[in-house]
């Protein structure tokens, strides 16, 4: 809430108050299978053996979208940074990582299904549907909530996240 309203000092003030007392949110991660591996993917992630291929391929996805009006919602990143720290941190966000790794790695005839242990931002949504809808590949993303299913573009939730 504090970081959605750039009220950065309340911020910082609740973080030292959850570390004084012991408290540490979920790391957030994605998960996605293909065929008998699973892949798990953290925010910039370099971990996986295919880390340079899905960073080239996220890139390439950014330059497509932007092509076709794809406009980064920066308000996603809740971090006092620069407009420029902030589209990078967009840009390597995990939910894009997984994505990129199964346009890369599974066969367009199958469907690209992501797990999320947390909901995912507004940019996400609009990366989900450039997706399926450019690549004709079905993306299903179970989040803590929902399982969202794109096809040809629109989400089965009507963007109600």
């Amino acid at each position: 809430m504090y970081a959605a309203s750039n009220r950065w000092q309340e911020v910082g003030k609740l973080r030292q108050d959850m570390k004084d007392r012991g408290l540490r949110k979920p790391s957030a991660f994605n998960v996605i299978e293909n065929g008998k591996e699973v892949h798990g993917f953290h925010a910039a992630d370099r971990v996986n053996p295919y880390w340079q291929e899905v960073y080239r391929k996220v890139e390439s996805l950014a330059v497509e979208m932007k092509m076709v009006g794809y406009v980064p919602d920066l308000s996603c990143v809740l971090h006092d940074v620069e407009e420029e720290d902030k589209w990078h941190i967009l840009n390597y966000q995990r939910e894009k990582l997984a994505v990129a790794f199964g346009i890369i790695k599974i066969d367009p005839e199958l469907l690209i299904q992501v797990t999320n242990n947390l909901r995912f931002c507004n940019d996400c949504l609009s990366v989900f549907k450039f997706v399926s809808y450019v690549y004709e590949q079905k993306v299903v993303v179970r989040d803590a909530n929902w399982f969202h299913h794109f096809q040809y573009g629109p989400c089965s939730c009507n963007d109600y996240w």
